[in-house]
């Protein structure tokens, strides 16, 4: 039975999960570099241009990848499960021995790209008739494909989400942007409910902007706009409009962790790491 001991209970509130989205090139992947520079652990599935978007082959030569950093960038459903069971293991082993869950890392980079590869994936799948007399129109069987594709994807990506969410750690969504010309918003560039789904179940959503006169600095949008999806459950204000675009440092601030940062700053009172 699935009780809920103090201990998991310890685990659900020292941890934060987020979905981050931005128009391409704005340096999404490039916020996971800080977690290994604080010396966290980080699991992470790529699927757009991965490792060389985050790490330069120095930088991989001079850290301690093998220690800090699991990657993958399977594609398919059946891949994708398994690399979750796997991680899931490694994880909760890394937490027995002691390394607490608010130091370790998951990430899908992006949830955009996963999506786009799963409808790629069901474009594969024939859909046939019933019975061997059974014609059907090619505008019929056209519409049941695109209808069997959405439904599908929308099934996987729906259970990528809930398996993350599962994970005893941070977990953060990267995902592209687009704009709802009915809704007149900004939101994750996801199909249907799965925007519902990744938004609904995190602790957090931003939007990463360029920002001020030159458009030089990146910021997260971290509370609710007029003009697009962003805000942190439960209405908390811990977190500023504008935030800088540092994982560690939401963190800190939503955990009330008092640990300085890369760009060496504090958050909150509270636990230090030892």
């Amino acid at each position: 039975m699935g009780i809920m001991t103090l201990s998991k209970l310890k685990q659900m509130y020292r941890r934060i999960s987020a979905v981050v989205y931005s128009r391409p090139r704005l340096g999404k992947t490039t916020m996971l570099k800080e977690i290994l520079k604080e010396g966290d652990l980080l699991f992470v599935m790529f699927y757009d241009r991965g490792l060389p978007d985050l790490l330069t082959w120095e930088e991989i030569k001079e850290w301690d990848v093998d220690t800090l950093l699991r990657a993958t960038s399977d594609k398919s459903i059946l891949d994708v499960r398994k690399n979750l069971t796997w991680f899931d293991k490694k994880i909760k082993e890394c937490i027995e021995k002691g390394v607490e869950p608010w130091r370790i890392w998951f990430a899908i980079d992006t949830v955009t790209h996963l999506e786009k590869e799963f409808l790629t994936e069901c474009r594969t799948i024939q859909l046939k008739g019933a019975g061997t007399d059974l014609v059907v129109s090619e505008d019929l069987q056209r519409d049941a494909n695109v209808q069997f594709d959405y439904n599908v994807v929308q099934s996987w990506m729906q259970e990528v989400v809930s398996r993350s969410m599962a994970l005893p750690c941070n977990v953060i969504f990267f995902a592209l942007e687009k704009y709802d010309k009915e809704e007149k918003l900004y939101m994750p560039q996801l199909t249907g409910q799965n925007v519902s789904k990744v938004s609904g179940d995190v602790q957090l959503v931003a939007r990463m902007i360029h920002h001020g006169k030159t458009g030089s600095k990146r910021v997260l949008i971290c509370r609710s706009q007029p003009n697009c999806i962003a805000g942190a459950r439960g209405g908390r204000t811990v977190l500023n409009e504008n935030e800088p675009p540092s994982l560690i440092r939401i963190r800190n601030k939503l955990l009330g962790i008092n640990v300085g940062v890369s760009d060496g700053s504090t958050s909150q009172v509270g636990e230090k790491v030892e």
